[in-house]
């Protein structure tokens, strides 16, 4: 009858999986030539965590978990669910924000690039938008980010018992350069 029904999704059950960014995939291409470089040297020790959101109920309880971690260690959060702005927009967050507070001199070393929802294979823009950047992304979703990202390159939530374990991992990078 010249019908078909395919699906193009994020998710990989998909006849046509949509992720975006398969040139950051495991084999680590982008990552690679960056290897060597101090990108310690120009972040900020103080406060060594940032999160930008704009949604602070959400499905997967990311504002419980960096609650938790604040008890841990400073997280400095930006947009509607903190008492951070960056720009003067209504979400207080500027297209601009990402690479001022996450790439110049004296920024964050980590950012928390956590989903709203923990939906198989998803991966929002919270990833993708910082991946030019020198900082660490720390991921909370429901997609296994060893497929699309190289070994090293972020920190997985659930690779830790609590936040506080977290918190020990992430203070320990901070406080040491090389490990960083």
């Amino acid at each position: 009858n010249g019908m078909f029904n395919m699906t193009s999704t994020f998710s990989t059950d998909s006849h046509i999986p949509q992720i975006k960014a398969m040139s950051y995939h495991r084999d680590g291409r982008i990552f690679n030539k960056l290897r060597g470089e101090d990108f310690a040297a120009k972040k900020r020790k103080d406060v060594p965590v940032a999160w930008f959101a704009s949604r602070c109920l959400t499905q997967s309880r990311r504002e419980d978990y960096v609650k938790e971690l604040q008890e841990h260690i400073k997280v400095d959060i930006y947009g509607k669910c903190g008492d951070k702005q960056c720009g003067s927009n209504i979400m207080r967050i500027k297209n601009d924000c990402d690479e001022t507070l996450l790439n110049a001199q004296g920024s964050y070393k980590f950012y928390l690039s956590f989903e709203n929802c923990l939906c198989d294979d998803y991966v929002s823009e919270k990833l993708w938008k910082i991946m030019n950047l020198n900082v660490v992304p720390v991921v909370m979703g429901g997609v296994e980010y060893s497929n699309i990202m190289p070994k090293d390159s972020f920190i997985d939530v659930r690779d830790f018992n609590s936040a506080k374990d977290l918190a020990k991992y992430i203070s320990y990078l901070n406080n040491n350069d090389t490990a960083y």
